[in-house]
């Protein structure tokens, strides 16, 4: 097994707290203008190098993670450890944090493998900080989640809810959450129980409200939500036509914050 170096941008993240060590292997730590160029003009692509810069302007904050491997691949940077950590993160609170980019370095820091997406599509929502007053939480969350097997039932919804924070179109983040709401409440099941849009509501209200009212609020919301989700499904458009703008945009918000909230409940079980 040979040891490398897992260097992952933390886009959109700040906090203030110097270094974050989550393990003996792993931190998300501050990052500086001069390593962010050493790091991107290692990459085998000088035609490309300014404009990553330019997307990576903002950059702060990276996860690093010591790994070992017998070979390198594509495989190598798709880290279960640092995606625990980017699941911590955006379950513990609103705001929005992202992983675009990857590299992998060996012992005599030489880039060995990097792997990244398209930028400049999806960064509009409130930036995220991490404040040392909620240090203690995230890194119980993030403990909880490495606890988890890789075949767990919440891994599914976990992804659908990461998915859909990556999405621009408000309506197939919505489909992402009721589905991820969905694979909560109907799990063992073999098929949803109908109307599934009310049982939803109905389950997530009784496990997040305090009270009649926000019981019914939620149910209300999600059985919305459900809507949405059916017809964008189903290619129902006359259907969708009815929702406006704003009130797709209510629900997203709705939507996502009960998600966020049962999948922590369940995560602490």
């Amino acid at each position: 097994m040979t040891e490398f170096l897992l260097i992952v941008p933390l886009y959109n993240f700040d906090s203030d707290k110097k270094l974050i060590e989550l393990s003996d292997r792993l931190c998300i730590r501050r990052i500086h203008r001069k390593e962010i160029q050493r790091l991107v003009y290692k990459i085998p692509a000088p035609d490309y190098h300014e404009a990553i810069l330019s997307e990576l302007s903002s950059l702060k904050y990276v996860i690093e993670e010591k790994v070992e491997a017998d070979s390198v691949n594509a495989k190598t940077l798709e880290s279960e450890t640092i995606s625990d950590a980017f699941y911590a993160l955006t379950l513990l609170k609103k705001g929005y944090v992202d992983i675009p980019f990857s590299f992998l370095f060996d012992k005599k820091e030489d880039l060995i493998h990097s792997l990244g997406c398209n930028f400049g599509i999806r960064y509009s929502e409130s930036p995220y900080f991490l404040r040392k007053g909620e240090l203690t939480d995230f890194l119980r969350l993030f403990k909880k989640l490495q606890i988890l097997t890789i075949d767990s039932y919440l891994r599914f919804p976990l992804r659908e809810f990461a998915h859909a924070l990556e999405i621009n179109i408000l309506e197939e983040k919505i489909v992402h959450y009721v589905i991820a709401l969905e694979s909560l409440v109907f799990y063992r099941e073999d098929n949803s129980i109908e109307p599934a849009g009310k049982v939803i509501g109905i389950a997530v209200g009784m496990l997040l409200g305090n009270n009649q009212n926000e019981r019914e609020r939620i149910k209300n919301a999600l059985y919305e939500a459900h809507q949405i989700r059916n017809a964008m499904v189903h290619g129902n458009l006359k259907k969708l036509k009815k929702f406006t703008d704003e009130k797709i945009e209510h629900l997203r918000v709705e939507v996502e914050d009960y998600l966020r909230r049962v999948l922590r409940k369940f995560i602490d079980e």
